[in-house]
């Protein structure tokens, strides 16, 4: 039922790139953050989260029907690659930023699934039963609000070790470091992908 990552990841960026041509859109993002957006680092990680997602089905093949969260989902990239990378899969997306979200909207453009602006530590995650977060590197007490997700969710996180880059307030220099913040009862997926400043990491498992 699943797609290969590249079809929904190219879906998802025609889907984005559509939503500047709203005039108000398109004023609310910087230049260089749709060159952050569409670059190598942030593309290759979402298509390794996409390729490796299908590790809660297999786990679990009980599984017809799967209420996401994305959590610090930006613009709403993927969160609409994840809908479009199979059909069992209903990814919200939600991010502090209210400018984010209005992009987000957009990009969802009426797929299944929808946008809003929250901070993530006050969402009430009993609403889903998977929650993804790519950006665990700028939560400064990341155990704090792993702990907020109810017993049995799926997680899916991400991390890297570019202690330097500014912004990443709590990085990890290991997937088994990530794991032990997370505080998983099972691991699905574990794995480290090497990039040009930093080694990212992938945790999949569940509460």
């Amino acid at each position: 039922m699943e797609k290969e990552p590249l079809a929904p990841m190219m879906s998802a960026i025609i889907h984005f790139t559509n939503a500047l041509y709203d005039p108000q859109c398109f004023e609310l993002i910087k230049k260089e953050e749709i060159r952050d957006v569409l670059s190598k680092g942030q593309l290759e990680s979402k298509m390794w989260l996409l390729s490796e997602f299908k590790q809660i089905f297999k786990n679990n093949p009980h599984l017809d029907n799967l209420k996401t969260i994305v959590v610090g989902g930006w613009i709403g990239i993927l969160a609409r690659a994840l809908n479009e990378s199979d059909k069992r899969i209903t990814a919200d997306t939600v991010d502090i930023d209210p400018n984010a979200t209005t992009i987000a909207r957009l990009t969802l453009d009426l797929d299944r699934g929808k946008a809003f602006t929250m901070d993530m530590f006050d969402l009430d995650y009993r609403s889903y039963q998977c929650v993804v977060n790519t950006s665990t590197e700028h939560i400064l007490n990341l155990k704090a609000w792993s702990d907020n997700l109810p017993k049995g969710t799926f997680v899916v996180a991400q991390n890297n070790n570019g202690h330097k880059i500014s912004g990443h307030v709590n990085c990890v220099n290991s997937s088994e470091e990530l794991e032990k913040l997370l505080g998983l009862s099972e691991i699905y997926y574990t794995g480290t992908k090497a990039f040009s400043l930093y080694d990212r990491f992938m945790v999949i498992g569940r509460k």
